[in-house]
C-alpha cells in the first residue's frame, strides 16, 4: 500500500475520534503494564485495572506501581523507550555488562586452556545469551559457535562442528570409522566432559559478538523502521547490458 507507514504497529487499538492510541493493559504472567496516549489517561487506566482486580479479590499493591513514563524500567526482559519519534528496545546496564563479561570469559578460556572451554559454565552462559537475544535478534546467528562447542563431545560430528547427515553417518558405520560413536548413541549414561573443544567457528562468532557489544552502554535497537524501500527485479544478460 502506498500509504503504509512502517513506524506504526500493524495492529493496535485507536480512538476513532482523533486516531490516537487507545488505553490498554498488557499482562506478562503476574505483571501488568498499562498504556495510554497521555500521562493522565495512563493513570486512569491503571486505576481502572486496580479496581477490577480488587473487585475480584486480587490484591493490587499501590507501592509497586510506577508512574507513567516514556522510558519505563525493564519488563519481560527488555526496556522499551518511546521518548523519541521511534520505538526503541534495549536491556539494562547490568545485563549489558554481564553479556560483555561472558564474551571476555570465553575468549580467555580458549587462550588459556588450549582452545577448550569449561562445559557447565559455558552451558549456563549460553542460556543467558539466548535470553539477551530476545532483545537483540542479531545475536542469534553468532551463537552457532557456542552451541557447536557445547555439542562438540557428542558423536557424529564433522570437523566443522556440524552434525553429520544421515547419509554420512551410514557411510561412517559401514566403514567402521565411528564404531565408538555408534555405541555412544545407545549409552544413556554418557555425560559431557568437564571441558569441551571449541568449535571451528567459535573464534569468528566471538569476534562478531564482541563487535555488537563493544559499547559501554546498551545499544538501542529500533523496533520499527521509519522508512520503506522497494526491491526491483529485472531480467539481464550476463554478457551484456540489462534489457
Amino acid at each position: 500500500m502506498a500509504n503504509y507507514d512502517p513506524s506504526k504497529p500493524w495492529v493496535c487499538k485507536i480512538w476513532l475520534s482523533d486516531g490516537k492510541v487507545a488505553c490498554d493493559v498488557f499482562i506478562y504472567v503476574d505483571d501488568l503494564r498499562t498504556v495510554g496516549p497521555s500521562e493522565d489517561e495512563c493513570w486512569q487506566v491503571s486505576r481502572r485495572v486496580a479496581s477490577i482486580l480488587n473487585s475480584l479479590g486480587l490484591q493490587d499493591a499501590a507501592r509497586k506501581r510506577r508512574p507513567p513514563s516514556k522510558e519505563p524500567g525493564a519488563w519481560s526482559g527488555s526496556i522499551v523507550h518511546t521518548s523519541s519519534d521511534q520505538v526503541e528496545v534495549l536491556i539494562s546496564q547490568e545485563r549489558w555488562d554481564k553479556a560483555k563479561m561472558i564474551l571476555e570469559w570465553i575468549v580467555r578460556q580458549m587462550s588459556e586452556f588450549d582452545a577448550t572451554v569449561e562445559f557447565k559454565t559455558l552451558e549456563s552462559y549460553c542460556g543467558y545469551l539466548i535470553y539477551v537475544s530476545r532483545t537483540y535478534p542479531s545475536v542469534c546467528p553468532d551463537l552457532k559457535g557456542v552451541h557447536q562447542t557445547l555439542d562438540s563431545w557428542r558423536p557424529w560430528r564433522r570437523e566443522d562442528g556440524w552434525r553429520m547427515s544421515e547419509a554420512e553417518i551410514k557411510v561412517a558405520i559401514e566403514d567402521g570409522v565411528y564404531e565408538t560413536a555408534w555405541r555412544m548413541d545407545f549409552d544413556d549414561e554418557r555425560k559431557a566432559p568437564a571441558r569441551v573443544k571449541a568449535a571451528a567457528r567459535l573464534a569468528w562468532d566471538l569476534e562478531a559478538l564482541q563487535e555488537l557489544f563493544k559499547g559501554n552502554t546498551p545499544t538501542k535497537r529500533r523496533a520499527r523502521p521509519g522508512k520503506t524501500a522497494v526491491a526491483t527485479f529485472g531480467f539481464g544478460d550476463a554478457s551484456g547490458a540489462l534489457l
